[in-house]
C-alpha cells in the first residue's frame, strides 16, 4: 500500500476535481482579488493532521453480500473530539466501504501523548464490530475492519441465528449453539436457564414476546478470523480486575473469541435475572501460553469482555479447561452481561508481566526484486505450532524498511517468524524462520517468496484546479484508490498540492502501476464517493478516459522511455468556488 502525507488542506468552499474519471472534492480559503485578471495560485493548506484510511470489508471474501454502499459508524474514547471526517466535520459515512478519517489542526499526537479513538459499526446481517485507533504521529495510516456476517461465516468463525418465543420477556430454558463447519471444527453454546428475565440497559425487565439471538464464534486456527476478532489485540484501553487501567495497554494472545447480540423483540437485551453459562471449545493444538505446553484439563485462561461503544476492555476472571460431552476441550464461564468476551492470555509492552526486555532484530530477504507491484505482507510471530503471538508488522517492501526491530516480546521458550501474504484469499504463507528463543536472540534472518518481476510502469501526477468565476487556482489533497482489476488488488496513494507524497521518500512523486493491466480509480471525500471508468495502461498507446460528463477537464500523458515513467498533467475547469 502506498503511504502519502497531505501537506496543506484548504478550507470553506467545495471544489469538484476529476482525473481520469476521477472526482476530489476540496475547499479552498475564501480569497479577495486585489487585482482582477490575476490569478492566485492556492496551495493546499492543511486543516488536519494524521490521515488514516479506514476499509470496511466482509470476512468472507467468497461471499456474494455486498456491505451496504453507505452508512455511519460512531466515534467514541478519550480522543474523538479529535477527530474528523477527512474534509471536515463529523458526518462519520462510509462510503463504498471506505472512510477517510483525520485529526483536527490542534491535535498534537505523539508517542507519549497517543491520540485514541474507537469506531464502532452496527450494520445488518453482520456481527457488530469495535476497533480502537491510536495515533501517535502525524504520519498517514490504513487501517482494514473486517465484518462477519451471520449468513456467511469466514474461514475460522461460525455464527448462529437463533429466534425463541419469551413469556413477557422471560425465557424457557434455552441453548444457543453454533454449527461446525469443515474450517471452523469447534462450537460454542450459550444456555439460558428457564426462568431468565431479560434486562435492557439500566437493568429494567423487558416484556416481550420474541427474543432474536445472533452469536458469532472466533477460532484461532485461521487468519481470516484473527483479522476479523473484536478490537484487535494491542488495546490500550484496559482495566484490570480491579477497575484500575493497565498502564502501557496489553498485547493479547488469543483462544477464543464470542460476540454475543441479543434483541427481545425491538429492544437490545443487555443483562439478565441470571447468569447464562457460556462453553467455547479452543483449538485441539492450542498452546497454553503461560505453560508452554499444550492446553488441558483444568487450565484457565483469562477471560476478557469488551464495552463495544467505547472499545475499553476489563479483566473478568478466569475460564476453566474442562472436557464437554463430545470429548472436547473447551473453556467454561458464566456471564451477567452481553458484549464481546475473548479468551486471551495477555502480556504487556512495558515489561511489566510476562514480557521481556529483549530488542530481536529481523531481516527479511525476499526471493526476488522487482516486483514492487503492491503486494502486501504480514510478519507475525507465532508459537512453533503456529499460534499467534504478536503482530510485528503490516508492510509493503516498495516503501518499508525489510529489517524491523521490536523491543518487547512475549516470554515464550519458543517462536518463530511468520510471513503472510494478505493480497491473497485466504493469507498465503510465502515464509518462515526455524524456531528460537524471542528473549535470548539478538536478531534473525527471514526469506520469503515474492512474486515474479512484472512489467513495471511509473507514473507522476500533475494535477490543478482553475475556477471560472474567480481567478484562482488550486491544488488538490486527498486520497486516491487504484483499482488494479487484473491483479485483484487495490493501492491507496494520497495526493498533496497536486502530486503524489511518499511518507517515507518524499522526494519520490511517483506510483507504480503494471503495463497491460486494466484499471479504474475511485476517491472518498467529505461523505462522498466518486469513480472513474475503466482502462488499460498501455505505454505503447496512452489514452486518457473522457472525463465523467459535466466534470471540466483537460491534459494528457507522455511517455518517457528513458525513465518509463508516464507523466500526467491535468487542469480542472470549475464553474463554483464560492
Amino acid at each position: 500500500m502506498k503511504y502519502l502525507y497531505p501537506k496543506k488542506r484548504l478550507s470553506t468552499a467545495v471544489l469538484a476535481l476529476l482525473i481520469t474519471g476521477l472526482a476530489l472534492t476540496l475547499g479552498i480559503y475564501a480569497c479577495k482579488k486585489p487585482t482582477d485578471g490575476i490569478n492566485l495560485i492556492v496551495d493546499t493548506a492543511p486543516l488536519s493532521k494524521a490521515p488514516v484510511l479506514v476499509q470496511f470489508v466482509n470476512a468472507n471474501q467468497n461471499s456474494t453480500t455486498a456491505l451496504p454502499s453507505s452508512f455511519t459508524v460512531s466515534i467514541t474514547g478519550t480522543g474523538a473530539s479529535l477527530v474528523q471526517i477527512d474534509g471536515g466535520g463529523t458526518n462519520f459515512t462510509v462510503k463504498g466501504g471506505l472512510l477517510p478519517l483525520s485529526l483536527i489542526k490542534a491535535a498534537n499526537p505523539t508517542p507519549t501523548n497517543p491520540i485514541t479513538f474507537n469506531i464502532y459499526a452496527v450494520i445488518p446481517g453482520f456481527a457488530p464490530l469495535s476497533q480502537t485507533v491510536t495515533v501517535t504521529s502525524n504520519n498517514i495510516s490504513t487501517l482494514k475492519m473486517s465484518l462477519v456476517e451471520f449468513a456467511n461465516p469466514a474461514d475460522g468463525t461460525t455464527a448462529a441465528v437463533k429466534q425463541t418465543a419469551l413469556t413477557a420477556g422471560v425465557s424457557p430454558a434455552i441453548t444457543i449453539a453454533t454449527n461446525t463447519t469443515a474450517n471452523m471444527p469447534q462450537t460454542a453454546a450459550i444456555s439460558i436457564p428457564a426462568g431468565t428475565q431479560m434486562l435492557d440497559v439500566n437493568g429494567n425487565a423487558i416484556s416481550a414476546a420474541t427474543l432474536n439471538s445472533n452469536v458469532v464464534q472466533y477460532g484461532t486456527a485461521k487468519q481470516t478470523a484473527l483479522s476479523a476478532y473484536p478490537g484487535g489485540f494491542n488495546p490500550t484501553n484496559v482495566l484490570n480486575i480491579n477497575g484500575a487501567p493497565i498502564n502501557g495497554g496489553v498485547h493479547f494472545v488469543p483462544a477464543g473469541s464470542i460476540t454475543i447480540d441479543m434483541t427481545a423483540d425491538a429492544t437490545p437485551v443487555s443483562k439478565f435475572s441470571k447468569p447464562l453459562p457460556v462453553s467455547i471449545e479452543l483449538q485441539s493444538t492450542l498452546t497454553n501460553f503461560i505453560t508452554g505446553r499444550a492446553i488441558a484439563v483444568g487450565d484457565t485462561i483469562p477471560l476478557w469482555s469488551m464495552n463495544q461503544n467505547t472499545g475499553q476492555w476489563k479483566l473478568e476472571g478466569k475460564a476453566t479447561v474442562a472436557k464437554n460431552t463430545a470429548g472436547n476441550l473447551a473453556a467454561n464461564f458464566t456471564i451477567s452481561h452481553l458484549t464481546v468476551y475473548d479468551l486471551d492470555w495477555w502480556f504487556t509492552g512495558n515489561g511489566a508481566y510476562n514480557t521481556c526486555q529483549n530488542k530481536l532484530t529481523i531481516n527479511l530477504h525476499p526471493s526476488t526484486t522487482g516486483y514492487f507491484t503492491g503486494e502486501q505482507y504480514r510478519v507475525q510471530l507465532e508459537t512453533a505450532t503456529g499460534d499467534r503471538l504478536l503482530d510485528i508488522k503490516d508492510i509493503d517492501p516498495r516503501f518499508d524498511n525489510l529489517s524491523l526491530n521490536v523491543d518487547s516480546l512475549p516470554q515464550v521458550s519458543s517462536a518463530k517468524i511468520t510471513v503472510y501474504n494478505t493480497d491473497t484469499t485466504p493469507w498465503t504463507v510465502v515464509g518462515s524462520s526455524s524456531s528460537f528463543s524471542p528473549c535470548g536472540t539478538g536478531s534473525i534472518d527471514v526469506n520469503f517468496t515474492a512474486p515474479p518481476a512484472a512489467d513495471i510502469v511509473n507514473a507522476t501526477f500533475n494535477i490543478s484546479a482553475k475556477c471560472t468565476n474567480k481567478d484562482v487556482v488550486a491544488y488538490p489533497t486527498g486520497w486516491i484508490y487504484f483499482y488494479d482489476l487484473t491483479a485483484g488488488r487495490t493501492v491507496n496513494a494520497y495526493f498533496s498540492n497536486g502530486q503524489i507524497y511518499n511518507q517515507s521518500a518524499p522526494s519520490n512523486k511517483t506510483a507504480q502501476f503494471i503495463n497491460g493491466h486494466k484499471y479504474y480509480f475511485a476517491t472518498t471525500y467529505s461523505g462522498t464517493n466518486y469513480q472513474s471508468g475503466t482502462f488499460i495502461l498501455d505505454k505503447s498507446n496512452i489514452v486518457i478516459p473522457a472525463p465523467q460528463a459535466g466534470v471540466g477537464f483537460s491534459g494528457g500523458a507522455v511517455y518517457n522511455a528513458a525513465t518509463n515513467t508516464i507523466a500526467v498533467t491535468a487542469a480542472f475547469t470549475l464553474t463554483n468556488c464560492n
